[in-house]
């Protein structure tokens, strides 16, 4: 499950990356995204709200949904490095650039429709202390989450033998609580 979860949440990293402005990291602090008028605001009031948003937009198959969840200066600084890296890539190799997330896009709405996630239950959240791999994440974007926590979750997709519970990193920035984008 563990290893889904991280192929999840690159494919949706990537997926998300194509459908966001390349931005440069950022060198202010850290801030939620402004609300727009068409879309709810970012991230979830509480960590009980975060981890049934998560669930819902995972069953849904959601993207959008699920983007909304990460915290967006970490995941725009990660994507950022990977959006560059392909492209060199693909310069190195003499292919035209393109934005080369399309693919990644395409791939994870297959993998959903083949691999749906079938079981998501929120078993716990708790608040706690930050870990050392988020400060210093946060540190070289010099930026610090408000707060950090967790969203426990039970999950089994359909090809899956049995049901993984894992906990979901999550951070709070300006009151809402995000996802980590660990990669």
């Amino acid at each position: 499950m563990k290893k889904m979860c991280v192929m999840m949440a690159l494919t949706l990293s990537l997926a998300w990356l194509a459908a966001r402005p390349a931005t440069a990291a950022q060198s202010e602090p850290a801030k939620a995204p402004a609300a727009d008028a068409e879309k709810p605001p970012a991230g979830a009031p509480d960590l009980p709200a975060l981890g049934k948003a998560l669930c819902a937009a995972g069953q849904g198959t959601d993207i959008k949904a699920l983007f909304a969840l990460f915290e967006p200066v970490m995941f725009d600084a990660q994507m950022n490095m990977i959006r560059e890296f392909l492209q060199s890539m693909a310069e190195e190799n003499g292919e035209p650039v393109q934005d080369p997330m399309e693919g990644a896009i395409r791939e994870f709405e297959i993998q959903a429709k083949e691999n749906p996630l079938v079981v998501c239950r929120i078993e716990n959240t708790a608040p706690g202390e930050c870990s050392e791999q988020i400060l210093q994440s946060y540190k070289d974007l010099n930026a610090a989450p408000q707060a950090c926590g967790s969203v426990t979750m039970t999950s089994k997709m359909k090809l899956d033998e049995q049901e993984a519970t894992e906990p979901v990193p999550a951070v709070q920035f300006n009151g809402r609580w995000f996802l980590f984008p660990a990669m």
